[in-house]
């Protein structure tokens, strides 16, 4: 065998690698005459191209290399003597390739070793080709001479298709040099040994010179079928045999049922997910769905058309309503044949028809209460088809001010009496109904106005007093200054010796349009007796008796011996007169000291800072320029001692001495107001008397070159420090919401006070200036607001607003108090209070003024502003000058604490919160009763005292009296939840209950005495008129006491003069029995569910029960998100009743603030009835019960 040499060197190197060399010359001769002599194996050489003896022969042309050992593998037979390379065109002879025409290896073969071998064994001969052991391989045929095994089949594919779809199958077959493919044909079977196999059949081939191809469909093929391609001669039986393993796709499936989006009475909507290669069966790429449906019991499917792959949902149109249909969908493919199978079914059936709506609503008012509304309807003149019949009625009533709110009627309901309505405001309602099918079209739209009833707004005047009579004045009620919705129909004339004793009507007055004032004398009074005396307007229809407000007061004369007569008391010239109005200057002043009038304002600019330029201009002294002679002279009152401030207000109670000082108050425009009366400005102003003074107006950044942008309605108040603590503005109108939330952001406001309602007596006032959605985001100008939660509280609603301004984002609460009616006082003092104390906790942390409005930003804003500035004066226990400060709001904005009423109302908060102090109890602190005893004694006493100065309890008539169980426990005048229904024993709309705010809701729930056996049908109508769904008794039957009666049947149902009362289930509890009524009136076709928990006991030895009862309760409030009042009552309606409601909201107090306020929390009840809570017992009681919510490790002693 021949040496191989990879290369020779040359360049005078030399070894196996070339590493050597004979010098740095580099000529081909260098080393001539030099043996070489390496190691074994090699031995001693010359080197390349020489030879001889003396190594310095040339090579012959047949030889090269070292020592010219190597023969030349040239076609000529010659090759150079150094290389072995061959020269010019010549080539290298078959079998060797290469530069120096180096042998083949063992898989080729021939001409420059071209050819492949395809021999079994070992490798072919290099120049032929013949497998020297074995024969050819399986694809390949022996055709030699000149070659062997060089035709055969070459390639075997096919396409990969879809499962079920005909494969197509190629084979390839080459001949090789002196071959002849034309002998051979080329066959393709399942087993190869048969080649008649079914479902292959032989297309169309092709023969190409050397190649030859034929191409075959294969039906059923299936993944990992073996395939056989055959190349076969038929004379000699020569043949060659290839296979291949076919692969076909698997189809998609969704491995998920598709799910329901929608359904209606002849259609039925269904999605699902797209098909995920992770965790679906199949391969990709899926190119749509096929979505199916038949009917439940059917099995015919009904496909649809195919869907493209982002195409994930489907709706079946036509189908019969009620009926159950089965849902399912494929997945398809790309390709012929790629629909997979179907996923799981979805079963869902479709609903009957949505039903037509109701017709003819309409509204109409009930009772004395004017937002007693009673809905009525019809129902549609088409027929119900739907098997589950009406299921329920939905009425909708929305106003301007606020949301769309729904309630739920029965299905044999063709009315509602809707009873949270706002007076002044106009409602749209419309009705629908439901079925199973879904809710109907709405009705038709009701409008209806709740008439605000009327007040009047000044106070009346009285004139020639006598011994035994005195007239009264008044001004015509008008709509441009008055409160209240017209017409107008009378007036009544009022008065009463004292705030205990009943008010007595006069004759009725009539309103004649042409008349602008109006006069009543009351006669037969007695003589020197002190009366109080109002004027009350009356709107037409049915309880349109207004409020009775501006109490005022007089004196009867002494009658003289020689003249029993008239003589002038309270505005005359008789010496008599002359002595009371010196006697009241007098108690004003409270002393002699004459107190000196305040210097004027500081002068804000923007930046708060002092405006000098404004001072000139005002530099005159403001006269009092009131009219009425008796208070021409009065002096001014001077700050008192805060420990003085309740002997004081008694004093000024008994002489009318807080009328006079606020008929002191200059109550016209004082500085300069220019900015706010540009004609640019005036829209911006809500009302044209009431404008923002220059020297402490809120001046804002003037935006895009307006010259005016920079006016708002608004000024800056300082505190009873004399610092800058608040901006108060008028309620936002169109024209300037934008600025005001400009003036928010700018002056960095973070509290909100609102103390207005949106629209209040049917007029706007206030621009609504968020979003009308939690969650809905609305832009003034480039300020976005973005209402985010709502906490809604009794008297008030605590508003989370989001202001986004480019890239900076800010919080912004909105205090919005709901109770305080335009140009008058709140109903009571407690929940001002309270309100104002919450504010305060997260206000005082700040550093930034606090904003407050009302509407005109001058009487509800001043007198909350006082509030909350004198407040810290009473804490601190130093003198206190009510007065002085309203005059100090008034210098920094027009007619702060605007009416007499509300200054008046100011001091009785003041007192309250003097007398109180901080009545808290946090959860940790809860004392334990043998401490607290003396504590819970004293706030009970306060409690007594302070009802003496709180609202006042109606005075029953007497056959009022005949419906009560104790006349003298009466509840307050603008508490009573009138009946509207008609009764049939003794209808009247009174009944001996009141309207109760929760800690969470106003109007919670309807406080009221357990039934007399003559008020057994007027509880039930109490339940029906205000769809309360829930009632709580808790007293046993007395069966000793004649006036106790059970008013429920204890099986089938029960007649109540027009109430129908039907007993549907009766379960018993630990501590309690819960029984489920329907409740009808005759006369109404509406029907109500009604739940009672009758407390089995109520034993103060044992107070687990109760608690226990109490906290059910409230979870089932809560559970029913009870829209309408719970009714509650007891024996007295007043003593477990008042325990109740208080245990109650302290633990609603308790969840939402962490303490515990049972002081406040009575004192709040007592402003809808003046006995809840009725003994100290109760009261103890209420402390007791609360302290089992407190753990054992946070009692503690204080």
């Amino acid at each position: 065998m021949y040496l191989r040499f990879v290369t020779a060197c040359g360049g005078n190197r030399f070894g196996y690698t070339c590493d050597k060399q004979c010098s740095t010359t580099d000529t081909d001769d260098k080393c001539i005459t030099f043996l070489f002599c390496l190691a074994h194996p090699f031995g001693c050489r010359c080197n390349t191209g020489f030879k001889g003896l003396k190594c310095d022969k040339d090579c012959s042309s047949d030889t090269f290399g070292a020592s010219c050992l190597q023969p030349c593998h040239c076609k000529s037979g010659q090759c150079d003597r150094f290389t072995g390379s061959c020269e010019g065109s010549d080539t290298c002879e078959d079998g060797w390739t290469g530069d120096s025409c180096q042998e083949c290896d063992g898989n080729s073969f021939g001409p420059q070793c071209s050819q492949d071998c395809h021999c079994t064994k070992e490798a072919c001969n290099v120049e032929s080709g013949l497998c020297k052991t074995g024969g050819c391989l399986a694809q390949w045929v022996d055709q030699y001479p000149p070659y062997s095994c060089q035709t055969g089949l070459t390639n075997i594919t096919y396409i990969k298709k879809n499962p079920g779809i005909e494969v197509p199958f190629t084979c390839t077959a080459v001949e090789g040099p002196g071959g002849d493919l034309n002998d051979f044909g080329i066959y393709l079977s399942r087993n190869p040994d048969d080649l008649e196999n079914n479902n292959i059949s032989a297309q169309e081939g092709s023969d190409e010179g050397m190649t030859k191809t034929q191409t075959f469909l294969v039906k059923d093929v299936e993944d990992g079928d073996e395939f056989y391609c055959q190349l076969r001669k038929e004379s000699t039986r020569q043949a060659s045999l290839g296979s291949v393993v076919a692969d076909v796709y698997e189809l998609p499936k969704l491995s998920s049922p598709p799910v329901n989006e929608s359904v209606n009475g002849t259609s039925i909507t269904i999605s699902w997910s797209a098909w995920n290669e992770k965790t679906d069966a199949g391969d990709p790429p899926v190119i749509g769905y096929i979505p199916y449906y038949k009917k439940l019991e059917g099995n015919l499917w009904i496909s649809s058309n195919m869907t493209s792959a982002d195409t994930l949902m489907f709706t079946a149109n036509g189908l019969d309503p009620e009926t159950s249909y089965s849902f399912s969908v494929s997945a398809v493919r790309d390709g012929k044949g790629g629909e997979g199978p179907k996923s799981e079914e979805l079963n869902v059936s479709t609903i009957c028809d949505v039903p037509p709506g109701p017709q003819n609503a309409n509204t109409r008012i009930l009772g004395e209460r004017q937002e007693l509304v009673e809905v009525f309807w019809e129902l549609p003149t088409e027929t119900i088809t739907c098997s589950s019949g009406i299921t329920e009625f939905t009425i909708y009533y929305t106003s301007s001010e606020t949301k769309i709110t729904s309630v739920k009627a029965e299905p044999a309901a063709r009315s509602y009496i809707l009873h949270d309505l706002t007076v002044g405001m106009s409602y749209t309602i419309y009705v629908t109904l439901s079925t199973s099918g879904g809710e109907s079209d709405e009705s038709n739209h009701a409008e209806h106005l709740v008439p605000d009833l009327p007040t009047l707004t000044d106070a009346p005047l009285l004139t020639n007093a006598t011994c035994t009579s005195i007239t009264m004045v008044w001004d015509k009620w008008t709509e441009e200054k008055d409160n209240g919705t017209p017409p107008i129909s009378h007036y009544i004339p009022y008065h009463r010796v004292n705030e205990s004793s009943a008010w007595v009507s006069g004759e009725e007055v009539d309103h004649i349009d042409t008349y602008d004032k109006y006069q009543f004398t009351f006669e037969s009074l007695t003589e020197e007796w002190s009366y109080e005396f109002c004027v009350v307007a009356v709107r037409e229809g049915y309880g349109g008796e207004g409020d009775k407000n501006n109490v005022i007061s007089g004196n009867t004369t002494a009658c003289p011996v020689d003249q029993p007569s008239s003589v002038g008391l309270i505005v005359g010239s008789s010496i008599g007169g002359i002595f009371f109005i010196i006697l009241i200057v007098l108690l004003v002043v409270f002393g002699s000291t004459k107190r000196q009038r305040k210097k004027r304002p500081e002068v804000y600019q923007k930046s708060g800072e002092i405006n000098q330029t404004y001072i000139a201009d005002q530099e005159s002294d403001t006269e009092d320029d009131n009219d009425e002679a008796v208070y021409t002279n009065l002096e001014k009152p001077v700050p008192i001692p805060v420990v003085e401030l309740e002997r004081y207000l008694q004093n000024c109670g008994r002489f009318a001495t807080l009328e006079q000082q606020f008929s002191l108050l200059n109550p016209e425009k004082q500085f300069n107001s220019n900015v706010g009366e540009k004609e640019e400005n005036k829209p911006k102003n809500r009302f044209k008397n009431m404008i923002a003074y220059d020297h402490s107006r809120v001046v804002l950044e003037i935006i895009n070159d307006d010259p005016y942008s920079d006016y708002y309605n608004a000024n800056y108040i300082r505190n009873a420090e004399g610092k800058v603590a608040f901006v108060a503005s008028q309620g936002p109108n169109k024209a300037s919401v934008d600025d005001f939330w400009r003036m928010v952001l700018m002056v960095n406001v973070r509290n909100i006070v609102m103390l207005t309602n949106v629209v209040e007596g049917g007029k706007d006032r206030c621009f609504q200036y968020w979003p009308s959605v939690v969650g809905e985001t609305k832009w003034f100008g480039n300020i976005g607001v973005t209402w985010e939660k709502e906490e809604q509280f009794g008297d008030y609603d605590i508003r989370h607003l989001h202001l986004q301004l480019g890239n900076d984002s800010f919080e912004v609460t909105n205090w919005h108090f709901r109770t305080w009616p335009d140009k008058d006082v709140p109903h009571q003092t407690t929940p001002l209070i309270e309100f104002c104390n919450k504010v305060k906790t997260f206000q005082e942390k700040r550093e930034v003024p606090l904003l407050v409005h009302c509407s005109a930003g001058v009487g509800r804003t001043g007198t909350f502003i006082a509030l909350y500035s004198l407040t810290d004066v009473v804490k601190k226990g130093e003198n206190i000058d009510i007065y002085g400060f309203v005059e100090q709001m008034r210098e920094d904005r027009i007619n702060m604490v605007q009416k007499e009423s509300q200054y008046k109302f100011l001091h009785e908060c003041l007192l309250e919160v003097f007398l109180t102090g901080d009545t808290k109890i946090p959860v940790g602190t809860m004392p334990s009763l043998d401490v607290s005893a003396e504590n819970i004694k004293n706030q009970f006493q306060l409690l007594a005292k302070l009802n003496r100065r709180g609202p006042k309890p109606h005075v029953p008539t007497p056959e009022e009296s005949e419906k009560m169980r104790y006349p003298d426990i009466t509840p307050v005048d603008k508490k009573l939840p009138f009946l509207g229904s008609p009764g049939k024993t003794s209808s009247t709309s009174f009944i001996n209950a009141c309207l109760v705010t929760s800690y969470r809701m106003k109007d919670a729930f309807i406080a009221t005495q357990s039934p007399l056996p003559n008020t057994t049908e007027d509880f039930w109508r109490l339940v029906y008129d205000w769809r309360s769904p829930l009632i709580i008794m808790l007293n046993q039957l007395d069966t000793k006491d004649k006036t106790c009666c059970k008013y429920w049947p204890d099986s089938d149902s029960s007649e109540f003069g027009y109430m129908t009362v039907k007993l549907i289930d009766k379960q018993t509890a630990e501590y309690y029995i819960h029984r489920q009524f329907d409740v009808k009136h005759a006369l109404s076709q509406g029907t109500i569910l009604v739940h009672q928990l009758q407390l089995t006991f109520w034993d103060t030895k044992t107070l687990k029960g109760i608690i226990d009862f109490i906290n059910d309760v409230n979870k089932l409030q809560k559970d029913f998100s009870l829209a309408a009042p719970t009714v509650i009552h007891c024996k007295n309606g007043v003593g477990r009743t008042g325990v109740f409601l208080t245990v109650a909201s302290e633990l609603d107090r308790l969840h939402t603030e962490g303490n515990f306020d049972i002081f406040n929390t009575v004192r709040r009840l007592r402003g809808s009835h003046p006995y809840l809570v009725h003994t100290q017992e109760d009261y103890q009681l209420c402390h007791q019960l609360l302290k089992l919510e407190c753990p054992e490790s946070q009692y503690a002693n204080i």
